[in-house]
């Protein structure tokens, strides 16, 4: 079965997430190390038999770009190229100007857990289906796609009035006004 390892990494608990806004935008995000003790229970030590090999950054103007292996070993090695950047000085927000003193720290973690996310690690929260029954959390990017499952039945001149309305939409609560105005409508 190919999505044996998928599916025994892909549930998250709640305990091991947050919500993150930044401006309008907000997400779930996940703890990194839930996602490396994870690992560590399936795979042995961080280092051993999985881990991060070839790390290089870039330095691009104000910005570092971080590449990397990430293996992992069971029958055979496994391995997947990861990579991320970050600002070395922030361009907005209160710290704006200001160095960005983590960056190594922050550039490397971010990597590894989108490489373990595209592994199935926490599958949920990226497909949206993080806000199901068992969970009370609903997050914009799964409420969006459910209005876009809704609309796409709709004729030309509703679906743009629809995405109109999904483009000025700013908060959790926008979007799930939204969606619920035109599950009646379906």
């Amino acid at each position: 079965m190919n999505t044996k390892l998928w599916d025994s990494v892909c549930e998250t608990e709640r305990k091991n997430t947050k919500q993150v806004s930044i401006g309008s935008y907000k997400y779930t995000a996940i703890d990194a190390y839930s996602q490396i003790k994870k690992a560590t229970e399936l795979w042995g030590s961080f280092g051993s038999n999985w881990g991060v090999r070839c790390e290089e950054y870039t330095v691009i103007k104000d910005t570092i770009i971080y590449t990397a292996i990430l293996f992992y070993k069971e029958e055979k090695e496994f391995v997947l190229p990861i990579h991320s950047d970050i600002e070395i000085v922030f361009s907005s927000g209160k710290r704006k100007g200001n160095y960005n003193d983590d960056w190594s720290k922050k550039v490397a973690t971010d990597a590894l857990t989108k490489g373990l996310s595209m592994l199935g690690f926490n599958a949920d929260i990226f497909l949206g289906t993080f806000d199901d029954s068992k969970h009370d959390l609903e997050t914009v990017d799964s409420v969006k796609h459910q209005i876009w499952d809704i609309i796409k039945t709709f004729d030309t001149d509703s679906k743009d009035i629809a995405i109109e309305e999904v483009d000025k939409a700013k908060t959790i609560q926008d979007y799930i006004l939204i969606r619920e105005k035109y599950r009646s409508k379906k």
